[in-house]
């Protein structure tokens, strides 16, 4: 019937559905050949995999591998290759293939391919941290865990045994097994340690000791904060944590959040986990710790500020040009300012001469040990003053006796030098002490090491050696013109140092990442607004863009290129991370002036890497740092009296 259409038949009965056949020869035909397929695959396949093998088809197989390891150590080797965090395969040039982001299925988390994944493995092999001993019976690791041993031995400790291996929380997992990890997790003895002078009356009341943060950037407020660490734990005071606030360069948004404090950067966790360590915040202090005081409408700004100088027993010193010094356990501190000199005059310790282990004039009384090590002493003694002078704390009753003792923290109250330049300690024990207490305790979060290892890795991975090198370029708001120069001088100052090999890796950290100097200025008018060529000593480059790098032959990376791996990574650490990217490189040229650049100096020297890896790229500064004085006062670089004993320069 012409109504009927094509899915109905004409019957006797009427219209009726046409009748459908089950299978067309069309679906015989695809089932069989996708058996033959199917078996030519099962056959075939193990030897095409052996010959080539595109990275993007190894996932699945490789995916599973890590999803459901098969023993613990393959469980830690999962978490330790990829901690968390999206993770992006690069893109080949050779073959054409595009950049690839792979998600696997456990927890949601992010891992990198297979090829990468495979890549790290063998670089980590090669690459051991060179400070960090990873391996057991390995000769050169044997070497570096005898150093330890002996350094430790000579500490507060009484332990013999060297400090067990740091570590770190990443995504919820315990790493051990990481090259960023430089610190040590502190026996028992470290860990809850606290001086004790037989002579120091204790207290009969808490006491405190509060500080305001220095002004400018992140790195001056750190070393201003490590000195306030090590006084306030020698002196067994409270210190008072500053609140949360808008601080320099480091107060962009996160997560509705422009204020920051010291929890947000430093371990404080694991800071208040140290037995000997006392601290509270600003509100638990003027609420319940000073009560009667009164209390300010609002704990923020200068009217805080104001106010915690008005409620203070004492005020700290100015220590601009000068540094404390404490007296030895057992000594009588009514005494250390009355040192034997020629003309017996009452003299700064500083200034007469040291006094005698064990007391004494220096006649027959001593032993010779005694006398060896009074030599030692004044040689330390010579190192550390440096033209500065000396402030002896028990001495001062100001100081002593002020159950709350504050460091205003600006101006000639500004303290801005290292922290093992800051106290001088009659005993070398306890120099050794603070210097492990401040690379154990006084670190950065977890969270800032995990992503540098995460981009680190990721660095190794591109570099067939594993290797890679990094600078920093200070600009913008620097103040030392000087210092602010063209990628082309850049290069031309580390001619012979960085290598000239096309396609070397190269790691630039720096605060112009776009290469337009914004934030140069020269005669209060932007850099931007001279003609090229600009003024000489301008601090004005005549090509502010870093593309001589480029050309030079350097492959460029920055922290930009990596943030797909570390997506949730809070902006503010931004500089954080690179500082610990450009201390794991072969070879580091910083920019002198730079706190930020002295800090990755010292990282590089708890890393073990020599001082002749670190340069500046400052015209005149070069090798700067292979100076083989060992300490100095003021705040322009760090010294290896930081990270070393003073009696054999070996780890602290």
């Amino acid at each position: 019937h012409p109504s009927a259409g094509p899915s109905w038949r004409m019957s006797s009965s009427g219209l009726l559905p046409r009748r459908r056949r089950l299978l067309s020869p069309r679906v015989v035909a695809f089932v069989v050949v996708l058996g033959l397929w199917s078996v030519a695959v099962a056959v075939f396949r193990p030897q095409l995999k052996s010959r080539v093998e595109h990275p993007a088809r190894a996932l699945k197989s490789t995916f599973v591998s890590l999803v459901t390891p098969h023993n613990e150590e393959e469980e830690e080797e999962r978490h330790h290759l990829f901690p968390g965090g999206a993770a992006v395969l690069p893109a080949d040039k050779e073959d054409g293939s595009e950049p690839l982001s792979v998600h696997h299925l456990k927890n949601g988390d992010a891992t990198l391919a297979h090829e990468i994944w495979r890549s790290r493995w063998e670089q980590r092999r090669r690459h051991r941290p060179p400070a960090n001993d990873l391996t057991q019976g390995d000769g050169a690791s044997s070497s570096r865990g005898q150093q330890q041993q002996q350094a430790s031995a000579s500490t507060p400790s009484s332990s013999s045994a060297p400090p067990n291996e740091g570590s770190m929380t990443c995504s919820g997992r315990r790493v051990r097994r990481s090259e960023v990890i430089y610190w040590k997790d502190a026996d028992q003895h470290d860990r809850d340690y606290l001086p004790t002078i037989p002579s120091r009356k204790s207290p009969k009341e808490e006491q405190f000791l509060t500080f305001e943060y220095d002004a400018g950037g992140w790195n001056n407020i750190r070393m201003g904060v490590e000195c306030m660490f090590v006084l306030a734990h020698y002196t067994g005071r409270t210190l008072v944590l500053p609140p949360q606030q808008s601080l320099y360069l480091i107060s962009k948004e996160y997560k509705r959040q422009r204020q920051f404090g010291l929890a947000d950067f430093l371990n404080v966790t694991l800071l208040a986990s140290h037995g000997g360590w006392r601290t509270t915040d600003m509100i638990d202090f003027v609420n319940t710790k000073i009560p009667g005081k009164g209390q300010p409408d609002a704990l923020q700004g200068r009217k805080l500020w104001s106010f915690v100088r008005s409620i203070a027993d004492g005020i700290m010193p100015p220590v601009g040009r000068k540094f404390f010094v404490f007296p030895p356990a057992g000594s009588d501190s009514e005494e250390l300012n009355m040192e034997r000199s020629n003309d017996n005059k009452q003299l700064p310790l500083v200034l007469g001469l040291p006094p005698l282990v064990g007391g004494g004039d220096g006649g027959s009384s001593s032993s010779s040990q005694e006398q060896a090590m009074n030599v030692k002493l004044k040689a330390r003694l010579r190192s550390f003053v440096n033209g500065r002078q000396a402030i002896s704390y028990y001495q001062d009753r100001k100081l002593t006796s002020a159950r709350h003792l504050h460091s205003p923290g600006g101006g000639e109250h500004r303290i801005l030098m290292n922290f093992y330049a800051f106290a001088f300690f009659e005993e070398p024990r306890f120099q050794r002490y603070y210097r492990r207490f401040v690379r154990d305790y006084a670190r950065y979060r977890d969270e800032i090491f995990c992503a540098a290892d995460v981009i680190v890795r990721a660095m190794r991975a591109e570099d067939n050696n594993g290797s890679f090198y990094s600078i920093h370029a200070r600009r913008n708001d620097f103040q030392y013109r000087q210092a602010k120069i063209s990628a082309a001088e850049i290069i031309a100052n580390l001619d012979g140092i960085f290598p000239k090999e096309k396609g070397t890796l190269v790691f630039l950290a720096t605060d112009d990442p776009r290469g337009k100097c914004v934030g140069c200025m020269y005669q209060r008018r932007p850099c931007s607004s001279y003609p090229v060529p600009k003024p000489k000593g301008s601090g004005c480059p005549d090509d502010p863009s870093w593309a001589a790098m480029t050309n030079h032959g350097w492959r460029v990376k920055m922290l930009s290129d990596y943030l797909p791996l570390v997506p949730h990574l809070n902006p503010n650490y931004f500089g954080m991370v690179d500082q610990v990217v450009c201390a794991r490189a072969d070879k580091f040229a910083g920019t002198f002036w730079s706190t930020f650049s002295g800090y990755i100096h010292r990282l590089r020297g708890y890393y073990g890497f020599p001082e002749t890896t670190n340069f500046y790229h400052t015209k005149g500064k070069i090798r700067e740092l292979h100076n083989k004085q060992r300490i100095s006062g003021g705040w322009m670089r760090e010294w290896k009296a930081g990270w070393t004993d003073d009696d054999h320069e070996g780890p602290i």
